[in-house]
């Protein structure tokens, strides 16, 4: 069964991601700075927390309605929910981690490890909210696995990358440039996964595949709404990092 992407819901959720990131370097400076005040740091470990995982979850749940299918499609919005909660957790995950400083290899891959498959549960979880009148999901668990590897792998890059500039060079244009990188990773992660799912007709259930869903106009809008709201939400933070 074919199936087709939005391309300008394609940019909009990799420009989500790349806003994403350049709000994790900015509060990560902030939480630097706030180490003598424990009560300050707290909060900036769970506005962090929140706010990069809600960036993360945003981009997941716009390039999933970016995701046309040929036949009506609904979302479990329970599911929807508990995916962005894993988006949070892997987040805390990784603000954690940069808080406590890198020593080793170790104290790298184990976060990168946590937070890699907090992302992955978090792509899968939302995954399962999807509900296709008239067709079956199955995956290729072979790309499943691969892009549970991509999460990891791009995990542990980011704290990496991010760890860098706040205790190095913060020039800038090297933390737009890692921004992008970060944001374009984090899309490729997203889009390996979906490689990993198809959805085959099924038969019995034909008529039910021409029964109206959200058509291609209600998800672009669904899907703008909730990116400029996220963005909304990462440029308060950004704005509260500098100012506060």
């Amino acid at each position: 069964m074919i199936a087709q992407h939005n391309f300008l819901l394609v940019i909009f959720s990799i420009f989500i991601a790349v806003v994403a990131s350049y709000t994790t370097i900015e509060l990560m400076k902030r939480i630097s700075f706030s180490q003598t005040d424990s009560a300050v740091l707290l909060s900036w470990l769970v506005i962090s927390a929140f706010t990069i995982g809600t960036g993360i979850w945003s981009m997941h749940f716009v390039a999933m309605l970016a995701y046309q299918l040929p036949f009506s499609v609904s979302y479990d919005y329970s599911i929807v929910i508990l995916s962005w909660i894993a988006a949070i957790i892997a987040s805390g995950i990784a603000v954690y981690s940069l808080k406590q400083g890198f020593t080793d290899w170790v104290s790298v891959a184990i976060p990168g490890l946590l937070m890699g498959a907090g992302i992955g549960a978090m792509h899968y979880i939302g995954m399962a909210a999807m509900e296709v009148a008239g067709a079956r999901m199955k995956y290729n668990y072979w790309i499943v696995a691969l892009s549970v590897l991509v999460a990891v792998t791009v995990a542990s890059f980011a704290l990496l990358l991010v760890n860098y500039i706040r205790n190095g060079d913060r020039r800038k244009e090297l933390k737009l440039g890692a921004a992008l990188i970060m944001g374009t990773a984090i899309s490729g992660l997203h889009y390996t996964g979906m490689a990993a799912v198809q959805f085959t007709r099924i038969e019995s259930a034909l008529s039910a595949a021409n029964r109206p869903g959200v058509n291609s106009l209600d998800a672009t809008s669904m899907a703008f709404t909730i990116g400029i709201v996220t963005l909304a939400i990462l440029g308060t933070a950004s704005l509260a990092s500098q100012v506060d």
